[in-house]
């Protein structure tokens, strides 16, 4: 089996990243209902859930600890970013695939949950794709029924991706130049 994978990887809560990138850039998607992938997903669980697996795995009690408070609607919302589409095909040669081991290599902003001042700049950004997930439930609700609120859903939904993305650039200590690169203008 290519990359074979465990039960501990499936049965978490899970973000979801396409092997395959597209012209949108980097993607992943939350799932917490226990979907089983094939090769085509690199699935990404939280080192806490993967402490006492069979297989050496390498993860230490103290990778655990560290990644306890973290949500992953926290990191979805970093991988979702402009910002990290533009780092993972400037810094990580991110052509076509997004290989675990590259996927790996993104550059997740730590945070000192003791500060909070940092804290909540991670509840921020969970509080906004909690919403985003919201939205998109209800833009697929609307496109079945070809509801007229979907225009206004969509735009939405535009307008809190960008406000994800301030959240992530300010995460970063972005400037407004390094804006405008990220951003291609």
């Amino acid at each position: 089996m290519h990359r074979p994978k465990f039960p501990e990887l499936f049965e978490n809560p899970k973000l979801l990243i396409p092997d395959i990138v597209g012209a949108g850039g980097l993607r992943a998607t939350f799932d917490n209902q226990r979907i089983y992938t094939n090769h085509s997903f690199n699935c990404c669980v939280l080192r806490k859930d993967l402490v006492g697996v069979k297989r050496n795995l390498g993860v230490s009690e103290e990778d655990a600890k560290l990644s306890a408070p973290y949500s992953l609607l926290y990191l979805l919302g970093i991988i979702n970013s402009k910002l990290m589409t533009f780092y993972f095909r400037t810094s990580l040669g991110g052509d076509l695939h997004a290989s675990p081991a590259n996927v790996r290599r993104l550059p997740i902003r730590r945070l000192n949950f003791a500060d909070p001042a940092e804290k909540r700049q991670h509840d921020q950004i969970v509080q906004l794709v909690t919403e985003m997930l919201e939205l998109h439930k209800e833009l697929a609700e609307a496109e079945r029924a070809l509801d007229d609120r979907r225009h206004a859903l969509q735009k939405r939904i535009e307008k809190l991706d960008d406000e994800i993305d301030a959240k992530v650039y300010a995460l970063y200590g972005l400037t407004e130049e390094e804006i405008r690169v990220v951003e291609g203008g």
